[in-house]
């Protein structure tokens, strides 16, 4: 890691006050899930700005963690690329551990496995938030709450 990357990592800190604006670290994935998220979070009057990566890989997703401004991360595990031998599940953790160190919300969510024990490693892992999808917007909503604090 960059000298630059340790210290945007080392004045990382969770937001302070009411937010009424949320940069949101999100890669480009399902739209429709997006647009959910982006009006759940308009519901609860809160305007987002999103930083995007330029791919779906996981690395692209930590580079720009690094570099960026952001509030709190939403990440569908299942549409990102992980290393070729990795399994998904494996993939999402690790990307989960590696984001937790920027000590801000991580809303993850995932389409399969079907087991709920996913859910379970999602948080150990460092996930503020996890979920299966499809979902109901107060389970996304659920989710969020926590990011405006």
């Amino acid at each position: 890691m960059s000298d630059r990357a340790r210290g945007v990592l080392s004045r990382a800190g969770l937001p302070r006050g009411p937010k009424n604006r949320l940069a949101l670290l999100v890669p480009n994935t399902d739209r429709d899930i997006l647009g959910l998220v982006f009006e759940v979070v308009k519901d609860l009057g809160v305007s987002i700005n999103h930083v995007m990566p330029d791919g779906v890989d996981d690395d692209d997703i930590v580079q720009l963690a690094c570099l960026a401004h952001w509030d709190v991360a939403f990440l569908i595990v299942n549409n990102i690329r992980y290393p070729h031998a990795v399994r998904i599940q494996d993939g999402a953790i690790q990307l989960i551990q590696n984001l937790s160190r920027f000590d801000k919300p991580l809303v993850a969510c995932y389409g399969w496995p079907s087991c709920d024990a996913f859910v379970k490693d999602l948080l150990e892992a460092g996930a503020t938030a996890a979920f299966r999808i499809p979902c109901g917007s107060s389970v996304i909503k659920e989710a969020f709450i926590s990011s405006l604090q």
